[in-house]
């Protein structure tokens, strides 16, 4: 009695759904194929009665949308024999003439494509048997199971993509069907017999589809259905090279180089390229007086971007002295898979003068702290503090006085140091701007 009133229940609330249908046609239930069309068959697929909704559309494309675990099928000829016992929240409860997935069981070929939304956690025994027309599969990566006999008979279903989170593949799931191969995602724990890669005409007497490949990863269910069942088995593990004693061409600063051997692994000749060496480069190339010794650290990269290693791909060595201002050079060596020289220099430079200035008749008097390793400074003047500085003087000393200035005129002066080497003054950083109103 409890039954047939469950029963009663799931009728009654079909039809409320079919007239809501009717009246809004549009998919109910978050469906994502609208692309599709509007449905013409809908109804309940849950294994807790509505907690999963399909739509059948025109074009042949059958859609699930909900959470939770979709509903089983009792063995196939048992159930098509005894009608009265197909699960109470199926299919068989949409009111309509003709069965919601009509001749998916028989020859009639109707379902073309099958749409398995997120939410959905299982696919149901028997789910899919003998869908002569199904070509294409999309699984939502939160189902984790696929059900005994799910997808057998589907003989025009040549490849499938399994959901990266599915763990089991129950028994006989792909029997019968078109696929060549399988990809199983590491996450997969069991796999059941004859799961992938049989046909024949009955399930008491498989035989193996000629070739069947599985992909997948070592020391995983796939690696072990594979050996089981004498399938071939290519891994998608990404295989190691070990190389040991390789000849090696090394790389310059201008060429690429080469490294060959063989592998002891899988014996095969391995030929890797070492990348020239494009890029080489200072922390820091300027630095001002501080008493302190100044070291940049050296960049080194190939022409690829990867970034060598000190000591390892390369040495630095730096000139002696690098407290005091002046020009300082740092040698790069290469070394390893890596030959060649390359020099970079820096330079510390004297330190800021502190600058004062006095008016005087027609003149300006101008004297700074004496810098470090200077020698020479020079003197910029402008007629307005953010105008432009114009050089008008050097001075060998730490004073100096500008004459035939305009009487009772404003001017801005500043000064920096420099340290001369070879043929090139290293300058420092100007002092503050000062002014004067010449008397």
């Amino acid at each position: 009695m409890a039954k047939n009133n469950q029963n009663i229940i799931t009728r009654t609330l079909a039809c409320i759904l079919v007239v809501i249908m009717a009246v809004t046609a549009v998919p109910f239930g978050g469906f994502c194929a609208s692309a599709a069309g509007k449905a013409v068959k809908y109804g309940f697929y849950g294994q807790d009665g509505n907690n999963i909704q399909f739509a059948l559309y025109a074009d042949g494309t059958l859609e699930f949308s909900g959470t939770g675990k979709m509903t089983d099928h009792v063995e196939y000829d048992f159930w098509q024999e005894n009608d009265e016992l197909f699960p109470y929240a199926s299919y068989k409860w949409v009111p309509d003439e003709d069965d919601p997935w009509d001749g998916v069981y028989s020859s009639d070929e109707v379902v073309k494509k099958i749409i398995i939304n997120k939410g959905i956690t299982s696919i149901g025994d028997y789910a899919f048997y003998d869908f002569n027309a199904l070509t294409e599969v999309v699984i939502a990566d939160t189902v984790t199971y696929i059900g005994k006999s799910a997808f057998e008979c589907c003989y025009n279903l040549k490849s499938i993509q399994l959901p990266s989170k599915l763990t089991t593949v129950d028994s006989y799931a792909f029997f019968r069907t078109g696929l060549k191969e399988v990809t199983v995602p590491s996450s997969v724990k069991i796999i059941e017999n004859n799961a992938f890669g049989y046909c024949g005409a009955y399930i008491s007497d498989p035989e193996k589809v000629s070739g069947f490949t599985v992909k997948g990863y070592n020391n995983t269910a796939a690696q072990k259905y594979a050996k089981d069942n004498g399938f071939k088995f290519v891994s998608l593990d990404v295989h190691k090279h070990t190389v040991k004693s390789p000849k090696i061409t090394k790389a310059t600063f201008t060429k690429d180089g080469v490294s060959t051997g063989t592998c002891s692994g899988c014996k095969k000749t391995v030929k890797t390229v070492i990348y020239k060496v494009s890029y080489v480069k200072l922390s820091a190339t300027k630095y001002a007086y501080n008493g302190k010794i100044h070291t940049p650290a050296v960049t080194v990269k190939d022409s690829k971007g990867k970034t060598l290693k000190l000591n390892t791909d390369y040495t630095v060595s730096y000139s002696s002295g690098r407290k005091y201002p002046g020009q300082y050079a740092v040698k790069i060596t290469l070394k390893g898979n890596y030959s060649g020289t390359r020099t970079l220099y820096y330079s510390i430079v004297p330190a800021t003068p502190t600058l004062q200035v006095s008016a005087g008749y027609g003149r300006a008097y101008l004297k700074w702290n004496k810098q470090v390793g200077a020698n020479g400074y020079v003197i910029y003047m402008a007629t307005s503090k953010n105008g432009t500085y114009k050089r008008v003087a050097v001075a060998k000393g730490n004073a100096y006085t500008l004459l035939k200035l305009t009487k009772g005129r404003i001017y801005y002066f500043k000064v920096a140091a420099y340290k001369t080497v070879g043929n090139k003054n290293l300058y420092g950083s100007f002092s503050a701007a000062k002014a004067v109103k010449i008397k």
